[in-house]
């Protein structure tokens, strides 16, 4: 049975990170006895960033500053208008400021949010892509221990067949 295994993982995971992961999760629902760590592989391909789950940590982040830019705007505008107010600006130049202060406030919001993202998803894919040939050269030699001893199964179902 592992001898079977191995070398199909090894010729179609031979590409991507997630073509891998994908096998893996269809030879486990086909009841076949893979290691213990492929169950767990996508929270280890993930990796750890900020929390468990890095998109979430995109999320997290895109709405905190979407959320606090909204609230500098509305701040900002409000002062704009009293000032003009008080000083009889004309309301063009309200608009002017306005409008300026906007747009460079959207600029620097959609670099902060592009640049946290490509951090993000530089790092999973240069951490889940070791990883995964880690656990695939394990998978294939027999060698993953876990603490349920998978390993072990799978050399008992290997000896049986």
């Amino acid at each position: 049975m592992r001898r079977w295994l191995g070398p199909t993982i090894v010729k179609q995971a031979s590409g991507t990170t997630r073509r891998a992961q994908q096998l893996l999760w269809r030879l486990q629902r086909q009841g076949k006895e893979v290691s213990g760590r492929a169950h767990n592989h996508r929270r280890e391909w993930k990796s750890v960033v900020c929390g468990q789950y890095p998109d979430t940590f995109v999320v997290v982040v895109v709405v905190v500053v979407v959320v606090v830019v909204v609230l500098v705007v509305i701040v900002v505008v409000v002062v704009v208008v009293i000032v003009a107010v008080v000083t009889r600006w004309s309301w063009s130049v309200v608009v002017v400021v306005v409008v300026v202060f906007v747009v460079v406030v959207i600029v620097v919001v959609v670099v902060v949010v592009v640049v946290v993202a490509v951090v993000v998803i530089v790092k999973v894919r240069s951490n889940g892509s070791s990883s995964t040939r880690d656990n695939l050269s394990k998978i294939i030699s027999g060698s993953s221990t876990s603490s349920r001893g998978n390993s072990r199964r799978l050399s008992s179902s290997s000896s049986s067949s």
